[in-house]
């Protein structure tokens, strides 16, 4: 348990390390939240964004901190390419993947097993910390910066 723990902690150090150093690409995305937050809803949805759009989306700082070390939106990392991921998967799997890929690696999910044996029998790391709604919003910044 120590050793994991250490591991977790070298993570933690090394994201924070490598996103220093190596910075936020840039992508084109929007922020829909002061339009929702007064009511509004959009008429009509943009798919890609500009650089300064991009800064003020809600979920810049969760994906920088959270995933960053491992993913790129449109190539491989240490993990797959994040882009379109909301085509390719539904909102509950990416929720079960995000929160224990472990669990759902373990209860013989065809997908998740494939994806383990396709990077190097790495599990994602657990972000059971992160709400639904964090995660759900990370998927908005991940789709709208897919290219």
């Amino acid at each position: 348990m120590k050793f994991l723990k250490a591991i977790e902690s070298i993570r933690i150090l090394m994201t924070f390390a490598i996103i220093t150093v190596v910075g936020l690409t840039s992508f084109s995305l929007v922020n829909y939240e002061s339009s929702i937050t007064e009511g509004k809803v959009p008429t009509e949805v943009k798919t890609t964004l500009s650089k300064e759009e991009l800064l003020d989306h809600p979920a810049k700082s969760l994906f920088k901190e959270n995933c960053m070390l491992c993913h790129k939106v449109n190539s491989k990392m240490i993990g797959p390419a994040l882009a379109g991921i909301a085509d390719r998967r539904d909102e509950d799997w990416i929720l079960q993947m995000v929160k224990n890929s472990s669990k759902l690696i373990a209860s013989g999910d065809e997908t998740a097993v494939q994806l383990f044996k396709d990077y190097k029998q790495r599990p994602m790391p657990s972000f059971h910390y992160l709400s639904n709604e964090e995660i759900l919003e990370i998927v908005d910044y991940i789709m709208k910066a897919s290219n």
